[in-house]
């Protein structure tokens, strides 16, 4: 550890700052060594500071965790966190075929961020999948245009352009599109289900889909090798 006292304050900011993202995330150690490729044990030990990561192996976790790798250093990153301001071509646009699902982040980069706010255009016939979903928080669907089905427990709500429906997220729900025209809906989640593309694509696999994501948008090289990833076989 440097003997300069700013060095040492930054360089244990780095594990402090990875556990509170990895919290936030709600990912165990286990499950950020699997989406980073960086071992449990090593994760472990940058959290604890008792070693000094590599470069690349910040840079792994940071593509994991979503951020820049300047997060873990830089405090002027953290400050201007407070407020984001996302052009609407710099979106993060993930595609999802097996769902036929686009979505678009529009509200998730703020620091320690409480919700998530997404666009999701739906393709006629796209579903969630057989199995509900199922995660603490509450949500809100707002249907910009067509129509989307919601069925929340025993309920099934039909939403037109103009409804909104607003439930629990820890009742079991699913949704689908029944109409013959594409639909699009504004979603707002809390606490965010999944914190970044790399989340998405753990609870993808522990949801056993199957398929391609596609990421697109100035933040795709966080998607991972070639920008692909295992599709989310339904999303929130």
């Amino acid at each position: 550890m440097s003997r300069h006292p700013q060095v040492r304050d930054r360089i244990l900011r780095i594990g402090e700052r990875i556990a509170q993202l990895r919290n936030d995330a709600r990912l165990s150690l286990r499950e950020l060594a699997d989406i980073t490729g960086v071992s449990y044990a090593t994760i472990q030990k940058i959290e604890s500071n008792a070693i000094v990561p590599s470069v690349a192996t910040v840079l792994k976790i940071a593509q994991g965790l979503g951020r820049k790798a300047s997060f873990f250093l830089d405090e002027s990153e953290d400050e201007q966190g407070s407020i984001v301001l996302t052009r609407r071509d710099d979106r993060v646009v993930t595609h999802m075929p097996a769902s036929r699902l686009t979505v678009e982040d529009i509200g998730l980069t703020i620091r320690n961020a409480q919700l998530q706010a997404t666009i999701l255009t739906i393709e006629p016939g796209g579903e969630s999948g057989e199995d509900a979903l199922l995660h603490p928080g509450e949500e809100i669907k707002y249907c910009l245009k067509g129509r989307i089905e919601y069925r929340v427990e025993t309920q099934t709500y039909l939403l037109k352009a103009g409804d909104c429906l607003h439930f629990k997220s820890d009742l079991p729900h699913r949704w689908r599109n029944p109409g013959p025209e594409i639909a699009i809906v504004v979603s707002v989640c809390t606490p965010p289900p999944f914190f970044s593309p790399a989340a998405r694509e753990r609870a993808a696999g522990r949801r056993g889909a199957h398929g391609t994501i596609g990421v697109t948008g100035p933040a795709r090289r966080r998607a991972g090798r070639n920008g692909q990833r295992a599709v989310m076989g339904r999303s929130e």
